[in-house]
């Protein structure tokens, strides 16, 4: 049990002291053994506040070794050497990922009890469209920034217009 939230001394928000569901979100993180997340005071009661196990959800062996490889898998498509850089995948890469992830979510929302709610919250990913220019020369490759230039002429369009309103 987490220890009693300063705000909410029930551990509860208030809204939630009539809610019976356990809510968790599903999405991805770098080097996370599990896609679950909870998401609401009665989650975080009952599981803490970091990833969930899916063992702790009690789900069979065989999707928590799908979601593991899963899991492996989406840390593949992230430049380890320098992560502000473009990942290695291409968007054929990225879709498959996405479709196996949701796949995998709808499996596990199924196997779930009635009681725990599951919500798909993870981002598609896709291709950084700075890739060619990486793959190109990663040595030299930087992210191309917007000139002050560019921002001032943005901030003056903004004002006119909304000097043009008034």
């Amino acid at each position: 049990m987490r220890e009693k939230c300063l705000l909410h001394p029930t551990g509860l928000h208030p809204f939630e002291k009539n809610m019976t569901l356990t809510l968790i979100t599903f999405w991805w993180e770098w080097r996370c053994e599990s896609p679950f997340w909870p998401s609401n005071g009665i989650a975080h009661a009952q599981y803490g506040y970091g990833e969930i196990s899916p063992a702790d959800l009690g789900l069979p062996d065989e999707i928590v070794e799908k979601l593991a490889q899963l899991g492996r898998l989406h840390d593949a498509s992230l430049n380890w050497e320098y992560p502000p850089d473009p990942g290695p995948w291409r968007q054929a890469e990225c879709d498959l990922f996405n479709q196996e992830s949701k796949a995998l979510f709808q499996l596990c929302r199924d196997r779930l009890p009635p009681h725990i709610l599951l919500i798909y919250e993870h981002k598609d990913l896709m291709e950084d469209p700075d890739l060619d220019r990486y793959l190109a020369d990663p040595k030299n490759f930087s992210r191309e920034r917007l000139s002050l230039n560019v921002y001032q002429r943005f901030y003056r369009f903004i004002l006119r217009a909304v000097r043009a309103r008034n």
